[in-house]
This record gives structure tokens, sequence and C-alpha cells, in this order.
């Protein structure tokens, strides 16, 4: 991706980069949309620095934390796609949830 600098998940939006994550123990991949990803961190209240990033994902395979995570051209792929909600009123209800 160049020179481009990587250090808050806003970074990856803006410069149109999705979020390929690398499983340390078994080598899973998946490439998730940093749009998503942003909208779900926000949500959340969650810390968006690059480095914090890996602290809130899980590898689908064997279930450990913290993947090496890089920007990526490709599209989302596996089951990243289904994990966000599919709709906006979806969206709305997380959170309504959130906020108790």
């Amino acid at each position: 991706m160049g020179s481009k600098r990587f250090d808050r998940l806003s970074d990856f939006v803006r410069h149109e980069a999705n979020v390929y994550a690398v499983c340390r123990r078994c080598d899973n991949s998946s490439v998730i949309e940093a749009v998503q990803l942003q909208r779900w961190f926000l949500c959340h209240n969650w810390n968006g620095e690059a480095e914090a990033i890996p602290r809130r994902l899980r590898c689908s395979a064997c279930g450990a934390r913290s993947p090496r995570v890089i920007p990526a051209p490709g599209q989302p792929t596996g089951p990243s796609r289904a994990f966000f909600p599919p709709s906006e009123d979806a969206w709305k209800q997380l959170v309504r949830r959130l906020r108790g």
C-alpha cells in the first residue's frame, strides 16, 4: 500500500484499504471490511489505534486472539462478512442495546 500510514482504523477507511488479519497460531486469514469494522468499534466505543485492533479480533478457526493486522486492497472474505449487522435497522438496534 505504498508509503501510506495506517496508525488508526480510520486510516484504513480513508485509504480505502480493508483489514487483512492473519492468525499467529494457525495461519488462518481473513479480509475484514474496514468501514464495517470501524463502525463496530465506534458502536462499542473501543480504541481505534492500529495496535489496539488485534486485541478485539479472534480467529474463526482456532479462537486465538491478537492476529497480525495489515492493510489489504482485497474484498472481504469468509465469516467476517456475515458477522456485522446486515441492515441499517440492525445497526440502530445494536446501538440502542449497547446504550442500555
